[in-house]
């Protein structure tokens, strides 16, 4: 789907991949839209003022008390942050390589010869934190099931997309992860989880020397 900004960790995501290596991804909700300083009385009920939707079914996200000033500026593209497992999954070394073949990539301004991206011209999710093939359920009923608990291959997999983002060694973690997947296959991972292990494991093989 879309590139957006992630107000919590302060770095660019793309909705349709889960926050990997945020602590809030994933977790059962525990602070309440009622107590959200985002929600607002609409005319047909409460409403998020950040989605500019209805409140997600689950009554909370990752977004809870979320500080947006960060919105209101232009970023340098040499400064802009980019979650880690996007810039390796999009096969871009930096923030520009992302944003010159993404998409949905909003225009950048350019000021004294360098380029900046205005963070609110970012898309902005149905519900933060729940990627972009789950926004209709989260908003309009409860999904079909609970986000399973991440197998260990999720752990190293992690591993590896940041050593190849970092230009490391991705070796050990690679080696890892498939020995991982000899004794736990593709097959027996949660649906929700295979997909994500098995985009990483392709990239990984398109990079790895043996």
């Amino acid at each position: 789907m879309c590139l957006q900004w992630c107000h919590v960790q302060g770095w660019v995501i793309d909705n349709d991949q889960p926050c990997w290596n945020c602590p809030a991804y994933g977790q059962p909700p525990t602070a309440s839209c009622d107590t959200c300083t985002h929600r607002r009385e609409g005319k047909a009920g409460p409403m998020c003022a950040l989605t500019k939707l209805a409140l997600p079914y689950a009554r909370s996200c990752c977004h809870h008390n979320a500080n947006l000033t960060v919105t209101q500026i232009a970023v340098a593209l040499d400064d802009l942050a980019v979650a880690p497992w996007v810039l390796a999954l999009h096969h871009a070394a930096t923030p520009a390589a992302l944003l010159a073949d993404h998409h949905s990539a909003p225009e950048l301004e350019l000021h004294d010869g360098q380029a900046y991206l205005r963070l609110d011209e970012l898309a902005v999710p149905f519900v933060y934190g729940v990627t972009a093939d789950s926004w209709e359920h989260a908003v309009a009923m409860p999904t079909p099931e609970p986000i399973p608990d991440a197998p260990p291959h999720f752990a190293v997999a992690l591993e590896a997309l940041e050593a190849l983002q970092a230009g490391g060694d991705i070796g050990p973690a690679y080696l890892r992860l498939t020995e991982l997947l000899e004794g736990m296959p593709l097959a027996s991972l949660p649906d929700y989880w295979r997909g994500t292990i098995a985009e990483t494991l392709n990239l990984l093989e398109e990079h790895h020397t043996p």
